[in-house]
C-alpha cells in the first residue's frame, strides 16, 4: 500500500529537519510544512500539481531558474527550459558541488532515469543543499519500500 502525499511530506520534512543545521534560513531554499499560495508564489502555476501532490522543498533563484521537489516529482526550470522527473523514475543521481567548494551560491544536480535520460536541476550550495538532497533521497527511499 502506498503512502499518502500528506504522510510523504511529513516524513520528508522530518528527515530534512534532522539533517539540516539550524536556523532554517537560507537565501533561495525552503521547505513547505503547509501549502499556502503566498509561500509558493507565481511558480505554483508552472508546477501543475497533480491530484493530492504536495510541495516539499524548493530552491528558487529567479522565475527562470528554480527547482521544486514535490511528493511525486522533481520539477525545475533552468535557463527558461522546464524539466520534470517522477521520483519513481530516478535511478542515479549526482549532487554537483553542493558543498560550495567553487564558492558559488548554486550548483547543478543531475537525476538520471531508468532509461538513461538526464535531468539537471539547480540547488543552493552549502548548508541549504541538505534540504534538497534529503528531500529527494527520502522520497526515493519511501518510493522503494
Amino acid at each position: 500500500m502506498s503512502k499518502s502525499d500528506t504522510t510523504l511530506r511529513k516524513t520528508t520534512i522530518a528527515a530534512i529537519k534532522r539533517r539540516s543545521k539550524k536556523p532554517f534560513e537560507w537565501n533561495i531554499t525552503r521547505f513547505y510544512e503547509t501549502e499556502r499560495p503566498e509561500d509558493i508564489g507565481p511558480i505554483k502555476m508552472e508546477l501543475g500539481l497533480q491530484g493530492d501532490e504536495l510541495p516539499v522543498a524548493s530552491s528558487i533563484s529567479t522565475h527562470t531558474d528554480w527547482t521544486f521537489v514535490t511528493t511525486r516529482r522533481v520539477i525545475g526550470k533552468t535557463d527558461n527550459v522546464k524539466s520534470a522527473i517522477n521520483i519513481n523514475d530516478v535511478e542515479k543521481w549526482t549532487w554537483g558541488d553542493f558543498k560550495g567548494y567553487e564558492d558559488q551560491q548554486k550548483t547543478m544536480i543531475t537525476l538520471t532515469t531508468l532509461e538513461g535520460r538526464e535531468h539537471k536541476f539547480v540547488i543552493e550550495t552549502r548548508n541549504a543543499s541538505m534540504v534538497m538532497i534529503y528531500a529527494i533521497r527520502t522520497l526515493l527511499q519511501l518510493s522503494r519500500k
